[in-house]
């Protein structure tokens, strides 16, 4: 009997397929605290990030439908519940892409009423926020160079409008954003500014609605 069992077990070791399943088993059976340990670590790291990824799912989905519903009170010129609205997606989700463009609206809107000092605000959280939507930081820049400009800071509002003709992001708003400038270098004297300005707008193929007035204030800068 003695006999059999060795060649059973000797029949074992000889085969490769069932050699490697005992060795297997024998690994399991010594690890199985270590084993369980892992399994239990990974399992906690996984309902970590399951909770994480829905939790700024939720947050995500609750900034859009709080800017949606800012956005319905601004186009029905409720204007003080608009900025209500904006304002707690502003605050409560600045992280994101509807609490940056709040941050805009905030601006714009205390823009048009006149209140520079909160439309800075709002455009400087617009701008530092700006990151998750492209054409937010160059809009917030543009909006902070007006606030600027209409206060009477003039080189305030070429640093802004300058940073925001370095924003690709706003590549669509730079024949704009260089008249603005050549305008502004006018009122400092800068001549030989506007001169540069103007003459980009006319390389810009994209300034159709700015290329004639370039060239005029060339031509008056000629006479000058």
């Amino acid at each position: 009997m003695n006999i059999k069992f060795s060649q059973k077990k000797q029949e074992i070791r000889e085969d490769p397929v069932l050699d490697f399943f005992a060795k297997i088993k024998q690994y399991a059976v010594k690890y199985v605290n270590y084993l369980i340990g892992a399994f239990i670590g990974v399992a906690v790291v996984a309902g970590v990030i399951f909770v994480s990824i829905q939790t700024k799912k939720m947050s995500s989905d609750k900034a859009q439908d709080g800017f949606g519903k800012a956005m319905i009170e601004f186009n029905n010129r409720n204007m003080e519940k608009a900025v209500e609205e904006f304002r707690t997606v502003a605050e409560n989700h600045a992280g994101t892409a509807p609490g940056a463009e709040s941050a805009l609206m905030l601006g714009s809107i205390f823009f048009n009423m006149g209140k520079y000092e909160d439309a800075i605000q709002w455009f400087e959280k617009a701008e530092t926020g700006g990151g998750t939507v492209g054409f937010i930081t160059g809009e917030a820049r543009e909006g902070l160079a007006s606030c600027y400009e209409t206060k009477g800071d003039v080189p305030k509002a070429l640093d802004y409008l300058g940073r925001a003709l370095s924003d690709d992001q706003v590549a669509y708003r730079h024949s704009a954003i260089r008249w603005k400038m050549a305008l502004l270098s006018r009122k400092t004297n800068d001549t030989a500014r506007v001169k540069t300005l103007c003459r980009e707008i006319l390389r810009d193929t994209t300034a159709a609605d700015y290329r004639e007035r370039a060239e005029n204030l060339l031509a008056v800068l000629e006479l000058e």
